[in-house]
């Protein structure tokens, strides 16, 4: 009798064990999935913002190449207000 119930004593003890060092390890995992979908949140924000601005882009183009057509000067003045955004 005695020894069974030391051998219960041992399995709960053990078993209480390997749950907090489960649990510990669910924790740590949860904690680099939080991060790592902050990053992608981060980058999807990126892609927005720079879209956005590829679409302006796209629009001043489309609206100077209606109005003056495509010559070389028109090209140019494209090229310069493009690279004017990005400073």
């Amino acid at each position: 009798m005695e020894q069974s119930l030391l051998k219960s004593d041992v399995f709960f003890f053990v078993t209480t064990i390997v749950v907090v060092v489960i649990g510990v390890v669910w924790l740590i995992a949860g904690v680099y999935i939080i991060r790592i979908l902050h990053i992608f949140r981060k980058i999807s924000q990126m892609i927005h913002d720079e879209s956005t601005e590829v679409r302006k882009d796209l629009d001043d183009i489309r609206q100077t190449v209606r109005t003056k057509g495509a010559g070389f000067s028109v090209l140019k003045k494209i090229f310069t207000t493009i690279n004017k955004r990005r400073k």
